[in-house]
């Protein structure tokens, strides 16, 4: 695990309380953002990470349950992690609690 993913392993995340509307699908999931009218494609990983997002999981602990759900190393799945929630934050989805 690199030093990046380290540090961040334990930071908590929430999803902003936006005027969002989301729809599902198996291969992931569309999020139309306002007022901007931003919409934002998610694969299924990314949809699973994000409906995780609730201010009371860790990162790491996101990454546990995407590692069971698609069947990739722990270290992989805190990497994409690390990347989904660097996206989450760059498009204003999530703010980081702790």
């Amino acid at each position: 695990m690199t030093a990046q993913a380290k540090l961040a392993a334990d930071m908590v995340y929430r999803v902003k309380q936006l005027d969002i509307v989301t729809e599902k699908f198996d291969e992931g999931m569309l999020i139309l953002r306002f007022p901007d009218r931003h919409l934002i494609a998610l694969n299924s990983v990314a949809a699973v990470m994000l409906s995780e997002t609730n201010g009371r999981h860790s990162l790491t602990q996101i990454a546990r349950r995407v590692s069971r759900t698609f069947d990739v190393s722990e270290s992989e799945a805190i990497d994409d992690a690390i990347d989904f929630f660097h996206m989450a934050i760059q498009k204003k989805l999530v703010d980081r609690v702790g």
